[in-house]
């Protein structure tokens, strides 16, 4: 997984799209279970974001390269799809153990964190519903109860966004007629973990802690 990691953080510096998109498909063909996929986007994918040096004195290119690998990595996660429904099905055989709704809450532009949120759910054995960055809770709440999920995730990045989780919170509690397992993860709470004061059930930031939640919900 190092190498793979050392080639792919070289196609990224280079901006090189084709061949950094291409060497992590040909890793997602390879792959024959969720520890594998667990580990590309954990030990690859994640680390790759997290571990973005610029030495550049312009700032704004700095900015610009981030926005870059970013992109990268979105269509990479999108391009994930089509093989986790394929290792999901061979895993459950259709089985499922409910929905999860993934969103980020409104001010919250971090989507990448949410996206592979959303993809760890159907790995565990859920329909995963992905919503998207900054969702205003006004156009989601209301299907709450259409919908009728299991869990209800919230990933927030930036600190700043915990108060509009909480009213997001709050609002979903006020309106469902069935109350879904709230959880939330990303890095604004690795610091601030006591996810009582916003209303969550629980904090889920690894693959292992998605995996816990399934007996919660049978």
């Amino acid at each position: 997984m190092e190498k793979l990691y050392e080639m792919f953080s070289a196609y990224l510096d280079d901006e090189n799209k084709e061949k950094a998109v291409s060497l992590i498909i040909e890793a997602f063909e390879k792959a024959q279970s969720i520890e594998t996929f667990v580990d590309i986007y954990t030990k690859i994918l994640e680390r790759s974001l997290n571990e973005l040096k610029c030495n550049l004195k312009d700032k704004k290119i700095c900015i610009w390269k981030e926005h870059v690998r970013s992109s990268i990595v979105r269509t990479i996660l999108e391009c994930a799809y089509p093989y986790i429904v394929k290792l999901r099905q061979k895993l459950f055989n259709g089985e499922r153990h409910g929905t999860a709704v993934i969103v980020c809450p409104d001010g919250e532009y971090h989507e990448i964190g949410a996206r592979m949120a959303s993809d760890f759910f159907m790995l565990a054995g859920f329909d995963s519903i992905y919503v998207g960055s900054s969702t205003p809770k006004e156009e989601f709440i209301y299907a709450i109860n259409e919908i009728r999920p299991k869990i209800l995730a919230l990933s927030v990045t930036n600190y700043y966004n915990i108060i509009s989780a909480k009213r997001t919170i709050a609002a979903v509690c006020a309106i469902a007629e069935v109350r879904p397992l709230i959880v939330v993860g990303g890095n604004a709470f690795v610091n601030n973990p006591d996810i009582k004061e916003i209303g969550a059930d629980r904090l889920a930031n690894t693959y292992g802690d998605v995996e816990k939640l399934i007996q919660e919900v049978k």
